[in-house]
């Protein structure tokens, strides 16, 4: 036999319908538009609570800024010298006072306005105090070693030994020695072929001539 949750089902429907009690048409009456309807009602219920905070909080400071400025003084500084007085009263009681205890409001005004009179003080720098000054340790002497004195230049030309000018002196002697030596070159050009050719008939002739 198959199972079902007919007494589960009403429940949750009544519940739906017991939220959307007063709604118009079928926002109250049909059940898809009711969970529709239901769930959009918590939505606005949970941005408006908080917008409910921001709009009491400006009517307290529209209510309490007509009664101040009655007194000659306006909001901004009322506010400014209660913190001066450090009396720590919120907008919500001092809009309360305001309507329903004027002559309490009038002594908080009035304290208010003898904080704002009192001169601002002046600030005063300390003196500047320079710290004590630390000389740095002493460095203990150490034993100097003695430095030996650089040569002269005159004199190092003086004690350096002639062996680089021997050595370029047999150098150029070994050089003009090959340069007299080597043989000149022949300027001669060799007998070309045709000369050769020459003589070798004449020679063949001469032959010829003898016989």
């Amino acid at each position: 036999m198959r199972t079902t949750k007919g007494a589960a089902r009403n429940k949750a429907k009544k519940r739906l319908f017991r939220k959307a009690k007063g709604y118009r048409g079928g926002r109250g009456n049909l059940l898809r538009t009711v969970k529709e309807s239901v769930i959009q009602a918590g939505a606005y219920a949970y941005r408006d609570r908080r917008v409910r905070k921001r709009e009491f909080r400006k009517l307290w400071i529209i209510r309490i800024n007509a009664a101040v400025r009655q007194h000659g003084v306006r909001y901004s500084q009322f506010i400014h010298g209660l913190k001066k007085a450090q009396i720590e009263l919120d907008r919500k009681m001092l809009a309360e006072m305001a309507v329903n205890d004027p002559e309490g409001f009038d002594a908080v005004v009035r304290q208010s306005k003898a904080e704002l009179a009192k001169p601002k003080p002046t600030k005063t720098e300390p003196p500047k105090t320079e710290p004590p000054k630390t000389e740095p340790p002493k460095a203990k002497p150490t034993k100097a070693e003695p430095t030996k004195a650089k040569p002269k230049k005159a004199e190092l030309k003086k004690t350096e030994p002639k062996k680089a000018k021997t050595a370029k002196a047999k150098s150029a002697k070994a050089k003009s020695a090959k340069a007299k030596t080597a043989k000149p070159k022949s300027t001669k050009a060799k007998p070309t072929k045709t000369k050769t050719a020459k003589k070798k008939s004449t020679k063949k002739k001469s032959t010829k001539a003898a016989d």
